[in-house]
C-alpha cells in the first residue's frame, strides 16, 4: 500500500518528482522520475538491449527467462504458464512452487525483476494471471473478514505517530488499497486527523465491488473500522482504470 496525499491549498511544484524530462527510451515506463526498464532493457534510459544471463544488470535472471531470448522484448506478450520463464535453474527448489495459484514458477517474477526497484514491469499476461488469481483468493476470504492485518501495521508504523494532532491530510491516494484498504486502519487510530478526500487506486476495485461483500468502499463511502456500519464522510472516488489516471492523479499530489 502507498499513500499519497496531495497539498490542501491544491498547489503543487512537484511535477519534476513524477516527469523524467524525455530522457527515457520508448523501452521504459517513468515513475517517479525514474526510467523503469521493461523486460530485456537496461541502463538509465534502458535504451540497451539485455545480452545473456551472465550480465551483472540483473543477477536475478534464470536462464530461459523469455525476455533474454526475444529479439523485441515487448509487455504485450501473450505468454502463459512455463512460457513466462523462471523455471531453468530457479535457484533452491523455487520452480516446484507456484505463486498465489498462478500456476507460475516463482522465479517467474525474477526474469522481470532488477536490483533497483524489484519486479515493477512485467508482460501483460503475467500482470492479467496475477490479477486473476488475487481476485479468486480475496473472493473466497472468510465471512466477517473486514480488515487486512490492521494490527501488524498498527505496530509497524507505531500506531501512526507521525501524523501531528488534528494534522489535515488532504486528498489521500491510496495505490494498490486492496478491498479493505489500510487507510481506513489509520483513520481507526487517528481519528482526529482531517480528510478533504479519499480516491481508491486499484486495478481490482470493481471486482471487489462486486465480489467481496466485506469490501470496505462497496457502498461507494468507505466504511468506518470497526463498526462498518458507519462511514466516513469524506467523498470517495474509485479508480479501477489505471493508465493515464494514475498519471493526472500523481502530477497533482505530493508525497506526505
Amino acid at each position: 500500500m502507498t499513500t499519497i496525499v496531495s497539498n490542501s491549498n491544491g498547489n503543487s511544484n512537484n511535477n519534476d518528482l513524477y516527469t523524467c524530462q524525455q530522457k527515457c527510451s520508448s523501452h521504459s515506463t517513468c515513475y517517479f522520475g525514474t526510467c523503469l526498464c521493461h523486460p530485456g532493457y537496461t541502463g538509465d534510459a534502458c535504451q540497451e538491449k539485455q545480452q545473456s544471463v551472465d550480465s551483472t544488470a540483473n543477477p536475478w535472471y534464470t536462464a530461459d527467462c523469455p525476455n533474454l531470448q526475444d529479439t523485441n522484448s515487448t509487455l504485450n506478450v501473450d505468454r502463459l504458464g512455463s512460457d513466462l520463464g523462471g523455471i531453468k535453474d530457479c535457484p533452491d527448489g523455487l520452480a516446484q512452487h507456484v505463486s498465489l495459484g498462478t500456476g507460475l514458477s516463482y522465479c517467474a517474477y525474477l526474469c522481470y525483476s532488477t536490483p533497483l526497484v524489484g519486479t515493477a514491469i512485467v508482460p501483460h499476461s503475467l500482470w492479467k494471471m496475477a490479477q486473476q488469481a488475487e481476485n479468486t483468493l480475496w473472493a473466497k476470504a472468510p465471512r466477517g473478514t473486514n480488515n487486512d492485518r490492521y494490527r501488524d501495521h498498527f505496530q509497524g508504523f507505531a500506531n501512526y505517530h507521525c501524523l501531528t494532532t488534528n494534522q489535515n491530510l488532504g486528498h489521500v491516494v491510496e495505490v494498490g488499497a486492496g478491498p479493505w484498504t489500510q487507510f481506513r486502519g489509520l483513520l481507526h487510530l487517528r481519528p482526529d486527523v482531517q480528510v478533504e478526500s479519499y480516491t481508491v487506486l486499484e486495478p481490482g476495485a470493481d471486482f471487489y465491488v462486486q465480489s467481496v461483500s466485506s469490501c470496505a468502499y462497496k457502498t461507494g463511502k468507505l466504511a468506518q473500522y470497526p463498526d462498518t456500519s458507519k462511514f466516513h464522510e469524506f467523498p470517495v472516488h474509485i479508480r479501477s482504470s489505471l493508465g493515464g489516471t494514475i498519471s493526472q492523479i500523481l502530477l497533482s499530489t505530493m508525497i506526505l
